[in-house]
Formats: structure tokens, sequence, C-alpha cells
């Protein structure tokens, strides 16, 4: 059982204070189990709001889903920059190596002439079995100064014809041989001097948006909503669709919450979905669907002002909604301002060029904006 002392209840695991009326642990997620806390969970106070009733329950689950929200959309996001920034990673180590230059082509030989030789080994082939059959030997003669004539007459094609041809051809190699090499040399220091820098100036435009984003992540979880155990982009992710598609609450959705059954099937579903949050976290930033989401924050705060009997109580929740509000807008300004990229695209990056990360991610953006 937990120690209770007025409004304030101990939690049994790590023995931090907590708001009696507490589910979860905002420390370390250690279910609280005490009878005052079971009796304020069967119960829902009601504020009264002149003609109209609204429960503190209804009231915390929108700061609750603009909380869930923001922590949704910047866990895809980082996760979207961490894509990005490996591939760059990985395109970097490809550049400033040496390429190897293939072998230098071999000069073509020159024809040699037909010699003593070949007119010695004509000779034994035809004339020497023709010793054997006298009258046959002229004939074997005959055969063997023909045939030493043709290689003759091939020859000097050859060095006439062929040769002048092939000799042109190596010589056309040989130049690009030469030019490949000056090229190789000329792609390495474009590589070293241009596109190595851009790209580790494109890193780190990527990692310090994505450092932003992951802080941003931090001071979501710094208001105590979410408890630790479930501060994980699949347990956000589940915890965020089954409240905005249902009328449960956080509590809920907690209880809900399967973290070693949901994972492997989450996985599937942000990898397909991780775009598409991406871009509309973008563009809802500066829409009117986000402006009135806060409009209505703010109205619930300015309701539990002036309705909550318990000073102590409403002086509570004006800080923890005033934070998610705030916290709200800044995460909007980031959004807005962010470079998104989809991964498909970031390899037509053109390192090359004097177009930072920035501002290709806008200029794609715009064409996504347009579709």
């Amino acid at each position: 059982m937990q120690k209770s002392e007025g409004n304030i209840v101990y939690c049994q695991s790590c023995g931090k204070a907590n708001q009696n009326d507490s589910t979860f642990c905002n420390y370390c997620g250690s279910r609280i189990n005490s009878s005052q806390t079971e009796q304020k969970m069967n119960q829902t106070p009601e504020y009264i709001t002149g003609n109209n009733t609204y429960s503190n329950e209804e009231t915390e689950r929108d700061f609750v889903i603009a909380n869930l929200q923001d922590l949704n959309n910047l866990y895809f996001i980082s996760r979207n920059f961490d894509e990005n920034i490996l591939f760059l990673i990985k395109k970097k180590e490809q550049l400033g190596i040496k390429r190897t230059v293939e072998e230098p082509p071999v000069a073509p030989g020159k024809p040699t002439p037909p010699g003593f030789g070949d007119f010695l080994g004509y000779c034994l082939f035809f004339v020497l079995p023709s010793i054997l059959i006298l009258p046959l030997m002229p004939i074997a003669l005959i055969v063997v100064l023909l045939m030493f004539r043709r290689d003759k007459k091939e020859y000097y094609r050859k060095l006439e014809q062929e040769y002048p041809k092939e000799l042109e051809q190596y010589n056309e190699a040989i130049k690009k041989y030469r030019q490949s090499i000056k090229d190789a040399e000329k792609e390495y220091e474009k590589e070293v001097n241009i596109g190595i820098p851009n790209l580790d100036r494109a890193i780190d435009d990527l990692n310090k948006e994505r450092d932003e984003a992951l802080k941003l992540i931090d001071e979501c979880y710094d208001i105590n909503i979410i408890p630790s155990k479930y501060r994980n982009i699949y347990a956000i992710k589940f915890i965020y669709d089954y409240m905005t598609t249902s009328n449960g609450t956080l509590r809920d959705a907690l209880f809900a919450c399967d973290l070693d059954k949901i994972q492997a099937q989450l996985e599937k579903v942000i990898q397909n979905q991780g775009s598409m949050i991406c871009k509309l976290a973008k563009i809802e930033a500066n829409s009117e669907k986000q402006i009135q989401q806060q409009e209505q924050m703010i109205n619930h705060l300015k309701n539990i002002e002036t309705n909550t009997y318990d000073t102590a109580r409403a002086t509570e929740l004006n800080a923890r909604y005033s934070r998610i509000i705030a916290h709200n807008t800044n995460v909007m300004a980031y959004c807005s301002a962010m470079t998104y990229i989809d991964s498909r695209d970031i390899d037509d990056f053109n390192y090359y060029s004097p177009q930072t990360i920035k501002d290709f991610g806008l200029e794609r953006f715009a064409q996504y904006y347009e579709k």
C-alpha cells in the first residue's frame, strides 16, 4: 500500500510524491494502487461553467492528446532525420577514394615479314617428302614458292592497311586512357574540396535539427504525463492512435498497451506511415486546425482557473496545462521550419551544388505541397 498524506500519495516503488489522484507514478511509471487513489479513479469530478458541465477527464484528454500528438510527430521526424543522416554518411564514405584507372592499352605489334625460317619450314613440309617420289619434287618447290609469295603479299597488306588502323585505334585509346586519369584526379579533387565539405555541412545541419527534435521530446516527457515505461515510439504511436480513434482515457490506453505484442506490428505501420506523418506535421503546423486546437486548450485552461474551487489544485493544473500549451507552440514552430526530405528523395541532393540541404528540403516540400 502506498503512503498518502492529504493530496499527496507516495509511490511504493521509488518513494516519490504524486498527486493522490494519480494512476501511475510520474517518476518511475509504477501503478499507484492506494485506496484513496482507487476511489478517485472511480469518480469523475465535475466543474460548473455557466449552464454547462464538463469533467476533469474530458479537459485533461484534450491536453493529453496534444502532448501525445507532439510526441508522435517528433518521433517520426527524428526517425526521418536519422534515415537521411545515415544515407548522407554512407554517401560521404564513398567519396575521397582515388579511383583505380583501367590498365593502359597495349600497342599493336608491327607485322613481321616472312623470312628464311618460313621458307625452310615450307620446304621441310612439302619438298622433303617428295624426295621419295622425285617427279613430284618440282611441283613441291612450286607450291613452296607460291605459299612464300602469298605470305609476303599478306605481310604487305597488313603493313599498309591493318597496322595503320590498329595504330590509330591505339593512339585514340591512349588519349582516352590519359583523359580518364585526368578525369579521375579532377573527380577526386572535386570530392575532397567540394563534395565532402558540403556533405559534412548537410549532415551537421540535419544533426542539429534532429537534436532539437529530441530535445523537444524530452521536454514533452518533462511535463510528466506519460509514465517512463511507455516513453518510446511504439507505445506513443499506440496510445495516440488509441485515444484519437476512441473515447478511451489515457488510463485505458496504458492498460491496453502491451509493448511485447505491439512492437513488431507497429514497426510496419511506422515504416509505412512515417513519410505521411512528417509531411502532415509540417503542413498542419500553420493550419487553422492547429490554431483552433490551441484556442480550445486555452479556453479549457481559463475555465479551470475560473471554476476550480480548490486553489492549490487550480494552480497546479494551470501550471501543467500552460506548459503543454507553451510546448505545443514550440513544437508547431519547429515543425513549420524543419527540413523535411522524404527518404526516397535524399539521393537527389546534389552535394556539389551551393544549395544547402535546407534549401533542397524546402524545394522538395513545395512540390509535395503543390501535389
